[in-house]
């Protein structure tokens, strides 16, 4: 199932609201990914990092970007643990960072550069409504590193 963000000044763009079976399968499958750029933020976490796993074994050639801030939430030392099982895969490569500098996303990417995006942490600024990870001026940062056809999950 894909959404349509709309209401922003540049228009709108595919959002998954959730992992579909079809869409499971065929990442299973190893034929919806390979050959794409993936970016995964929070990859440092436990849902981040495991999802990083899962793309790594089941996506084929894909190559997988993680983001993560790195920060003291919980034990950084269990984060830097899944980051090396993680890089051992030369289709993973770690940029310590934060998601919503759009300056570091323009020094990481050219445009139409990431195939897909996966947002695995929760929302910090849930009361902030111009600042959720789900308004249009927040997925807007992202809109040009996007593919034609690319969804942000």
């Amino acid at each position: 199932m894909s959404l349509m963000i709309s209401g922003s000044p540049s228009g709108s763009f595919p959002v998954r609201a959730a992992v579909t079976r079809e869409y499971a399968s065929d990442l299973a499958a190893g034929n919806i990914l390979s050959g794409k750029t993936i970016l995964v933020t929070g990859a440092a976490g436990f849902i981040g990092s495991n999802l990083c796993k899962k793309l790594l074994n089941d996506a084929g050639d894909a190559h997988i970007i993680g983001i993560d801030s790195m920060n003291d939430y919980y034990n950084p030392a269990l984060k830097e643990e899944r980051l090396k099982m993680l890089s051992s895969n030369e289709r993973f490569v770690f940029v310590k960072g934060n998601i919503a500098d759009r300056a570091l996303i323009d020094r990481l990417f050219a445009p139409d550069d990431v195939s897909e995006i996966w947002i695995t942490f929760p929302d910090p600024q849930m009361k902030k409504v111009n600042k959720r990870l789900t308004s249009t001026r927040f997925l807007d940062n992202y809109r040009h590193i996007l593919r034609d056809g690319g969804l942000i999950h």
